[in-house]
């Protein structure tokens, strides 16, 4: 536990990141933060976004993604090796393939075929169980 916490004090984001100074005026926008229970490109494209104005300062991207995180995605972040992320294509590679077990697999024809309506249940049931 005592690693752990200590850990968290090095921040995987490499000195130049750390050392980024925000842009003049700068708000940061509020992010709809993620646990790592959902599909992480969906949070990607969300927390991107969100930042549209300020896509172009790669550096800012990284020192505010972990602001949308919580629960284990924001555990993951810091337990990552210090120093280990240069850019916001990196930590986006690095989040997406840790999380992709999060992301719901699409159902496909053959899947919708096997659906059959079940004694009992209302087409409603019926229907909302069977679409995507």
């Amino acid at each position: 536990m005592l690693e752990h916490a200590l850990r968290c004090f090095a921040s995987p984001c490499c000195t130049t990141i750390l050392r980024e100074r925000l842009p003049s005026k700068f708000v940061q926008p509020k992010f709809k933060l993620y646990n790592g229970t959902t599909d992480p490109c969906d949070h990607i494209l969300a927390f991107r976004h969100s930042m549209a104005l300020y896509e172009l300062y790669d550096k800012l991207m990284c020192r505010l993604f972990p602001s949308s995180l919580e629960g284990a995605a924001l555990n993951w972040f810091h337990l990552l090796p210090p120093a280990i992320i240069h850019t916001f294509e990196e930590l986006g590679t690095m989040f997406a393939k840790h999380f992709i077990c999060s992301k719901q697999r699409k159902k496909d024809l053959g899947d919708l075929m096997k659906i059959q309506m079940q004694q009992g249940e209302t087409i409603r049931q019926y229907v909302d169980r069977s679409t995507y």
